[in-house]
């Protein structure tokens, strides 16, 4: 429906024209009706209309004045001009202001419905046009953000080969960022944008919004959303002396985010750079500054401090190790989350950093692989939804939530080592359901229910000895299986990522990539590029 305001200074024939038409029937619908020029002045600068049905001989501002005001406040609006005059000067100062529609009073019914016809098409061809153009506008905006995101992208998660400096200065100015000034990066982990599958154009314009409001209209800002990690980088021109000033901004536009869209956001900073050949090393230090967010709870850092602040060559005793793999060994839960969660805050209390507390980390997970061996279990089956320690570190926000990860991984090994130690080992059914998953998992299909139906036991029946038995539920157990057949098909045969989905028994190709991303801390497009 077309929104009308009618404008008229006599209540009778502006009910008459309200009350006298089916306007409905021919897709409009009256909004206002006023009595003045002046009142209708004001509701025409609040509110949009598509059409105004206007008596021109009215009290204080008439309707030819009301047209010219709204023509210089550039308020293009469709006009039907009524009157009682049939004096040319009228039509000629209406064609003056645009106004192509002059009828006479009193309305002839047939007439005044043939102007509204004709101004129904041509306002739904100016819709369809508007429509039109605003998506292929919205195309070539996504179109340009992918190419400039996956530029910088590629750039800093591959760096760039030695002589393509110039070719890359270039570039970069095009897309906003002047590496001839000093500049500083910024990237802010948005938790919303990790779990949900936002588009591109929405995230850059509330992080532009958010950047402009918080460093002023004149700042040398430019946004990018990194393809590969779901971050967001931030290029902040910076002369000697600002860091001060950027970091308060800085901070003021993470809580503008983390306000705005109601989710955590972290921000990393990094040092002051100058010239191409330093972009890469910048963004790695505001990852690094990222990162460590995790590590002391705050919601932003900055590189000088994490590399003036923390440790980065401790390492945990091997003494420790075998206490965790004794634990382990002797099912002794309670005391291996005591011995886990004493490791991490040890790190914590001599100021590690991101770096050195993954590195430990690594060294504990394969003290506890080497403990799982002996069992002849797989540790990968009680990773739960994470194949790699990288992908667990990025996927959580906290250090608490990578200790509670750790203990709940080694307490499901220390229940499956249990059970097995009761003389069930390898029940027969659940070896079948195994096999049966592995055979089927390109079946997008394929349910905990059919797998139980093809074993002829019921589902609860053999979720429990599953789960007792692998240490790990059939639902994760068969999404491991589905991820790692995309992996071997990305990795071996270099198929397209959507065909990997499909025979891996995914059938939404965007789903399947952030289970891929999760799971192995890389996307599918870097997998089969890396091969």
């Amino acid at each position: 429906m077309f929104r009308v305001i009618l404008v008229d200074d006599e209540l009778l024939v502006r009910k008459r024209i309200l009350l006298g038409f089916d306007w409905r029937a021919m897709g409009y619908e009256v909004m206002d009706d006023v009595g003045s020029g002046a009142e209708a002045l004001r509701l025409l600068r609040e509110k949009r209309y598509d059409l105004a049905v206007v008596d021109i001989a009215m009290p204080g501002i008439n309707g030819i004045e009301l047209v010219k005001r709204l023509r210089e406040e550039k308020i293009e609006i469709p006009v039907i001009f009524l009157t009682g005059h049939s004096d040319f000067t009228y039509a000629r100062q209406a064609i003056t202001y645009g106004v192509s529609h002059y009828i006479l009073k009193p309305v002839n019914e047939a007439e005044f419905i043939g102007v509204l016809g004709d101004l129904y098409e041509k306002l739904t061809r100016q819709q369809r046009e508007k429509m039109r153009q605003e998506a292929q506008n919205k195309k070539q905006q996504t179109a340009r953000l992918i190419v400039e995101s996956n530029f910088f992208s590629e750039l800093f998660h591959y760096g760039f080969a030695l002589g393509r400096e110039e070719e890359i200065r270039e570039k970069a100015g095009e897309m906003g960022v002047n590496t001839d000034c000093d500049y500083r990066i910024a990237v802010f982990m948005i938790w919303r944008y990790r779990r949900e599958d936002l588009p591109l154009e929405g995230r850059y314009r509330d992080l532009y919004a958010a950047g402009r409001e918080a460093m002023g209209e004149q700042a040398g800002l430019t946004v990018i959303c990194d393809l590969f990690d779901q971050s967001c980088i931030v290029f902040r021109e910076c002369a000697p002396g600002e860091e001060e000033r950027q970091d308060r901004e800085l901070a003021r536009m993470r809580e503008l985010l983390a306000g705005r869209l109601s989710t955590q956001v972290h921000c990393g900073v990094s040092a002051r750079g100058r010239g191409t050949g330093q972009l890469v090393k910048t963004y790695k230090e505001a990852v690094s500054a990222l990162n460590n967010t995790k590590i002391f709870a705050e919601d932003i850092l900055a590189y000088e401090t994490v590399a003036r602040e923390t440790e980065s060559r401790y390492q945990v005793s091997a003494a420790k190790i075998r206490h965790v793999q004794a634990c382990v060994g002797n099912c002794d839960k309670a005391g291996c989350e005591t011995a886990v969660r004493g490791i991490f805050s040890h790190m914590r209390e001599s100021k590690c950093n991101y770096e050195s507390i993954l590195q430990n980390a690594q060294r504990l997970l394969l003290g506890i692989s080497e403990a799982c061996a002996v069992s002849g279990l797989e540790l990968r089956w009680f990773m739960g939804e994470y194949r790699s320690l990288d992908a667990a570190f990025e996927h959580m926000a906290s250090l608490g939530e990578v200790t509670a990860w750790f203990c709940r991984m080694t307490g499901d090994l220390i229940d499956s080592r249990s059970f097995r130690a009761g003389g069930e080992r390898s029940l027969p059914v659940v070896q079948k359901a195994c096999r049966y998953m592995q055979q089927h998992c390109g079946d997008a299909d394929l349910t905990q229910a059919e797998v139980s139906r093809q074993m002829g036991v019921t589902a609860a029946y053999l979720s429990a000895v599953f789960k007792k038995d692998m240490g790990v539920s059939m639902t994760r157990y068969l999404t491991a299986i589905r991820l790692e057949r995309a992996r071997e098909l990305l990795a071996g045969e270099g198929v397209e990522v959507h065909r990997a989905a499909e025979l891996a028994g995914y059938s939404d190709e965007y789903y399947f990539s952030r289970c891929f991303k999760k799971y192995y801390g890389i996307s599918p497009s870097q997998a089969r590029r890396r091969k």
